[in-house]
């Protein structure tokens, strides 16, 4: 199955179910499922990094849990663990929608009778945030070049990380704001997009899938608590 070609309204859904269950659920084997279900949705999409790198800080910070949870001196630490881990589940449900082209993400809020206010900066933010993650990279690579490293220097490290982050994201947000006017983003009337938003028997499967999958996940949940 060509998943390049879900349509991102599907993908949206998915993303929108997996944060409201994030949110919601109470018991850690139905927070594991729903990381199961992350797996089975992300793998045919190909977005492999992010998987390995989402599931490895949360068995980090389950471990961390475990291993804190019997101990009264450290507040609200463990807390944290939890939200933490809660977060990465719809961090990794946006990265379908994060890796759609701008044109199809577009062209799928208007399907959706979005406004053009709130298109634009849904565009911007999924957009924006690829971008941030790549200047990180970029900037961590030239620190190693300069061996300034954050466990020797992590003052020196910090301010050498904030501030060429605070001028690059200066930078795209100015790139992103021209490439919206020239697009004709910001004129009156209607407009058409050079990709299509096509919504067909796939997408309704899929959709159906991942919803059947979140409400079988919250009645898992229910069962756990009750029994």
């Amino acid at each position: 199955m060509p998943f390049d070609e879900v349509d991102v309204r599907t993908r949206l859904l998915v993303m929108i179910l997996v944060s409201f269950a994030a949110l919601m659920l109470k018991t850690e084997i139905a927070l594991l499922l729903c990381l199961v279900f992350m797996w089975i949705w992300l793998i045919p999409f190909g977005c492999f990094r992010k998987l390995l790198q989402c599931t490895t800080a949360y068995g980090i910070l389950f471990g961390l849990l475990f291993l804190m949870k019997n101990s009264e001196h450290l507040g609200n630490l463990p807390l944290l663990t939890v939200y933490i881990r809660r977060l990465l589940l719809p961090v990794m449900a946006a990265a379908p929608v994060i890796h759609a082209p701008t044109g199809s993400l577009i062209a799928a809020l208007n399907k959706l009778k979005i406004p053009r206010a709130a298109t634009l900066s849904l565009t911007v933010m999924f957009r924006f945030m690829p971008t941030l993650a790549e200047e990180y990279l970029r900037i961590r690579e030239s620190q190693k070049i300069r061996e300034i490293s954050i466990f020797r220097h992590p003052v020196k490290t910090a301010e050498c990380i904030l501030v060429p982050m605070l001028i690059r994201t200066s930078k795209v947000a100015d790139e992103l704001s021209a490439s919206v006017q020239v697009r004709g983003m910001k004129l009156g009337g209607a407009y058409s997009s050079y990709r299509k938003s096509e919504f067909n028997a796939r997408d309704r499967r899929l959709m159906m899938l991942g919803t059947i999958t979140v409400l079988l996940i919250f009645l898992t949940d229910y069962c756990l608590r009750r029994g």
